[in-house]
């Protein structure tokens, strides 16, 4: 479920995750595995959030 205010750090984590890979790259995955930009931006930050936390 998708919260409607998320913390800034949540936000913050996306936004980072665009300027870290670059939307076209993201895209790209995107399209490959056949999900939409904002999901591939949540799949990619909560996999750094999780590499990032060991």
């Amino acid at each position: 479920r998708i919260r409607k205010d998320p913390p800034e750090e949540d936000i913050a984590s996306g936004y980072l995750v665009v300027e870290h890979l670059g939307l076209e790259e993201i895209t790209t995955w995107a399209s490959e595995k056949d999900l939409s930009v904002q999901e591939a931006i949540a799949i990619a930050s909560a996999y750094l959030a999780e590499r990032s936390s060991n």
